[in-house]
């Protein structure tokens, strides 16, 4: 056919020009190649360009082409339109037209083969069969949030958010598809990391479930980054989720504390005021939350100590201001600063007003104190410190009534901690005794410290009574609680580890005050020992229960488990089962012991408990494996009595059929002989 059309090229470049017009139409490039690019859905079509060719094979005669036209078949939905259909080809020239060949986005990936019928006025109608590639885009992935904006969390709080996967191509489906999430900040996220195969264009869903915890938040504005890998050359895009930890607000209710009065009198010595600090922002706590003192002097004023607030919440701090021994008398101040990690700092401001007492008040208290029921020479110290109290109401220099009065607020306070030691001591509260006879001992410091002031010798003589009196007071009562806490230490060396150090703390504090020193490390000795073995105990108890959980988890493998519900399915594991059992039993029970000889009464409570629930566990698994066996053998007996029943039936059938053989035997002989 070609070989004829250039034949028909040269005889018409030879011939002159005839009136007649003759035209040829050629495609040069038959091959059309998609690249399907857009997703796929009704009325989606993708649309290439062939370059179609009108020759006029006259040398001196125009062509006149006019209705130029094509039509497509073979190919389902395939359309074609070219970009002009009438002009003019000069002799023996051509004109280039654009043939668009159209297809829909439902045409299979692969080759389709095309056949192209061009016509119109002026040439001939020529079919061209053409071949189309398609090639289908990999699977495309879009992830989206249900809500990419999070806002502010609140600490401590639990929430659900929802990634939305898309296949959003529609030609071939991803697969094996997984999902990490990186989040930013201090959230944690629990979610479905194996999403298997999106098929095209279907959505699947991940429940998110985040969580914010209480404490360890730094604020600020964090991401949550989906990274999502699928097999073959899938494509992703992902969206970011974004949240916000606001900074927290720290609100004083007051920036002031006002103590009021204090004086040198035991009881009225000191003075207590609170400070509520709230976080008002209500989504992120306040933490590490410290007070330090700027200005004022040191040694007067404690407070309680919270470096945790929670979100909205309030906390309550306890200011003490102690009146020290040396202590002036007028108006005193201080400055703290309160500091956060992100929630700033502010100034408090505390002050509190030291008066002096009346000696006449002083006197009043002591002639109505009772002596110490258990130390008779305590009613001497009273007499000689009401005998330093009426000297010094003649004596005007404050300095001198100051000094008086610290001797017998030291002695009103040594008195009371005296009298409570033994209390204490007698309601078996050893430990606290202990603590109360330090105190006294800080007490008596104070008497000497105001004995060792005065220089009037009037006062003198009574201060140093009360000083020695006290002194030997003290001495008599430290012995009595140390014989006390000595004994106890000793019976609870090996049934109590916690209060035996304890004991043994306080004893080697006293010895001390004492002046033993030999003693006082001996103590301080047997106190480490105590504390070795308490930490050794705990250890021990731990790793018990640690074991025992391992072996539950390992029965409670081998058994189906609903709710409070146990039944050994396989009956060839319910001794190993059971013996599981009896060792966590075993391993809890020796647990509890470990606690209580540690003195964890409540820990050694728990785990004892706990090893009771699991023997009524055990008897229940008992209890369910002889209903479940009882069940089973009740279906073996019901099968047995089946088969029993039906070989009975046979044997009847047996025989039935050979009474009925003899019958039809007999009937046919008297036949035959009739």
């Amino acid at each position: 056919m070609k070989g004829i059309r250039a034949l028909v090229l040269v005889i018409a470049l030879l011939v002159p020009a005839v009136s007649a017009q003759s035209g040829d139409v050629t495609i040069p490039n038959t091959y059309v190649y998609y690249e399907f690019d857009k997703p796929k859905g009704p009325g989606v079509t993708f649309t290439e360009e062939l370059a179609l060719f009108v020759w006029n094979l006259e040398e001196n005669t125009t062509l006149h082409v006019t209705g130029l036209s094509a039509s497509a078949s073979g190919v389902q939905g395939a359309e074609v339109s070219l970009d002009r259909t009438s002009f003019d080809v000069p002799g023996v020239g051509s004109q280039k037209v654009y043939l668009n060949v159209t297809i829909p986005a439902s045409t299979g990936e692969g080759k389709h083969y095309l056949s192209l019928e061009i016509s119109g006025s002026g040439v001939p109608t020529e079919t061209f069969n053409i071949t189309l590639e398609v090639r289908h885009p990999p699977a495309t992935i879009e992830a989206s949030w249900d809500t990419p904006e999070w806002g502010d969390v609140k600490a401590g709080s639990n929430f659900t958010r929802t990634l939305k996967l898309l296949e959003v191509m529609g030609y071939r489906d991803a697969g094996n598809v997984s999902l990490r999430l990186e989040a930013g900040g201090p959230i944690t996220l629990d979610y479905e990391r194996d999403i298997g195969d999106i098929p095209a264009s279907t959505l699947k869903s991940v429940e998110v479930r985040v969580s914010v915890p209480e404490r360890g938040v730094t604020p600020g504005t964090y991401q949550v980054s989906p990274l999502i890998t699928a097999g073959g050359d899938a494509n992703v895009t992902a969206e970011k989720a974004s949240y916000e930890i606001p900074l927290p607000e720290m609100v004083l209710e007051s920036s002031t504390l006002d103590f009021g009065q204090i004086t040198f009198e035991t009881g009225k010595d000191f003075s207590r005021k609170s400070l509520v600090i709230e976080e008002a922002g209500g989504f992120t706590p306040i933490e590490n939350l410290s007070i330090s003192l700027q200005g004022g002097e040191e040694g007067w004023v404690t407070y309680s100590s919270h470096d945790y607030i929670a979100p909205g919440a309030k906390e309550e701090f306890v200011f003490s201001v102690y009146l020290p021994q040396d202590a002036r008398l007028g108006k005193r101040e201080w400055s703290f600063t309160i500091d956060t990690a992100y929630a700033g700092s502010q100034t408090l401001r505390a002050v509190v007003q030291v008066y002096f007492p009346g000696i006449d008040e002083a006197v009043r208290y002591l002639d109505e104190r009772p002596p110490v029921e258990a130390s008779p020479q305590t009613g001497t110290l009273i007499r000689e410190t009401l005998n330093l109290l009426e000297a010094g109401r003649d004596k005007t220099e404050i300095k001198k009534i100051a000094m008086v009065m610290s001797v017998y607020s030291g002695t009103r306070s040594f008195l009371n901690l005296l009298e409570e030691a033994y209390r204490s001591m007698e309601k078996g509260d050893l430990s606290r005794a202990g603590d109360l006879v330090i105190a006294a001992h800080d007490s008596l410091n104070k008497i000497r410290i105001g004995n060792s002031n005065i220089y009037d010798a009037d006062l003198k003589l009574y201060s140093s009574s009360v000083e020695d009196l006290a002194q030997r007071i003290w001495v008599a009562g430290a012995e009595d609680v140390l014989d006390a806490l000595v004994e106890e230490a000793g019976n609870s060396e090996e049934t109590d580890y916690k209060s035996a150090a304890l004991y043994y703390e306080r004893a080697s504090r006293i010895y001390a005050l004492l002046g033993d020193a030999d003693s006082a490390r001996e103590f301080e000795d047997r106190r480490a020992r105590m504390e070795r073995r308490y930490t050794q105990s705990l250890e021990e108890a731990s790793a018990l229960k640690m074991s025992a959980d391992e072996k539950l988890s390992r029965a409670d493998e081998k058994m189906f488990v609903f709710e409070d519900a146990y039944l050994v399915l396989n009956p060839f594991n319910y001794e190993e089962v059971s013996a599981l059992y009896a060792e966590a039993i075993e391993e809890y029970a020796a647990a509890g012991e470990r606690y209580r000889v540690a003195g964890e009464l409540k820990e050694a409570q728990v785990s004892q408990e706990y090893a009771r629930k699991l023997e009524e566990r055990k008897e229940a698994v008992f209890r369910a494996f002889v209903v479940y066996g009882l069940f089973w053998s009740l279906v073996f007996l019901w099968l047995v009595a089946r088969i029993t029943l039906g070989f009975q039936r046979f044997r009847q059938d047996e025989l039935d059929g050979l009474v009925g053989d003899v019958v039809v035997r007999k009937d046919r002989l008297e036949e035959a002989e009739a």
